[in-house]
């Protein structure tokens, strides 16, 4: 899924985030891959259908950038219902991209139990984080964003200006392992910590911090 935040904080980015949207969906959307787009303001729309390319590009011509963000309540809202274990096959790889500045100031959710909706439901989080050059701002949406992907085993690519981004954004993916883990048996509908370890020691596990037992 690909999330897009169209909050007033967003207006001066609008060709970067369109653009960087069309080439997140097009690297994705192959084989039998569905995506979902969604976006956020002080309203949370969310495609009840995967979309193709053509009907991302009607949409993105169409948007406004205007009101607040509440990016925390868009994540538990794509995590829990369209993205849910519930309403995919076992197999399936669900992942929640979003592009953003990493501002929040209208959820109803905080950071934490964004971050808690994610792992029960086993979604990782792909951050591209255009970074706002207001006071104070920059170092809040850099904090939330490499919280939100590392707790949740994502990844961010932060930037201070438009550049180069879909590789590093998306190298993680062809390195992914399906790993199913058998534990004792813990109540349902909570997290519980995870640690995964390599006995290679020259590579770099990236894993969720929990794990959900709905």
């Amino acid at each position: 899924m690909l999330l897009l935040d169209l909050s007033g904080s967003m207006r001066d980015k609008v060709k970067f985030e369109e653009e960087a949207a069309r080439q997140i969906f097009q690297a994705l959307a192959k084989g039998e891959n569905k995506g979902y787009v969604g976006w956020f303001t002080n309203d949370i729309l969310i495609s009840k259908h995967p979309m193709d390319i053509a009907a991302v590009d009607r949409f993105l011509t169409k948007v406004t950038y205007e009101g607040p963000s509440r990016l925390y309540d868009a994540i538990v809202e794509a995590c829990q219902q369209t993205l849910s274990r519930a309403n995919s096959p076992a197999s399936t790889r669900r992942i929640v991209f979003v592009i953003t500045d990493g501002e929040d100031n209208q959820s109803h959710t905080a950071r934490a139990d964004a971050v808690k909706a994610a792992q029960r439901q086993g979604v990782p989080i792909f951050a591209l984080g255009m970074l706002s050059s207001a006071p104070g701002s920059r170092g809040r949406g850099r904090e939330a964003l490499s919280k939100l992907t590392k707790e949740t085993g994502g990844t961010s690519v932060l930037l201070d200006e438009p550049g180069k981004f879909l590789d590093e954004l998306l190298k993680p993916l062809a390195a992914e392992y399906f790993v199913t883990i058998h534990s004792p048996a813990l109540p349902k509908g909570g997290t519980h910590p995870l640690q995964l370890k390599c006995a290679d020691h020259g590579v770099h596990v990236v894993a969720p911090t929990e794990y959900g037992t709905d």
